[in-house]
């Protein structure tokens, strides 16, 4: 149960990261404000974590 909680826990997480990473993409793409502008170096460091966790995800789930 409680290793279920947590895979359940880090895929919302992930998703939560990926979804983010939209947004922010798309505010960049539409809008030529400087506060999205700056978000640029770590916003792709959202995005390959975010990447990563579904990854180990999906590993762990297939171990199961």
């Amino acid at each position: 149960m409680n290793r279920e909680l947590l895979l359940d826990s880090l895929m919302f997480l992930s998703l939560l990261m990926i979804l983010t990473w939209l947004v922010l993409q798309l505010l960049d793409l539409l809008t030529a404000m400087p506060c999205f502008i700056y978000t640029r170096i770590w916003r792709e460091y959202l995005l390959i974590i975010g990447l990563v966790i579904n990854v180990f995800l999906l590993a762990a789930r297939r171990r199961r």
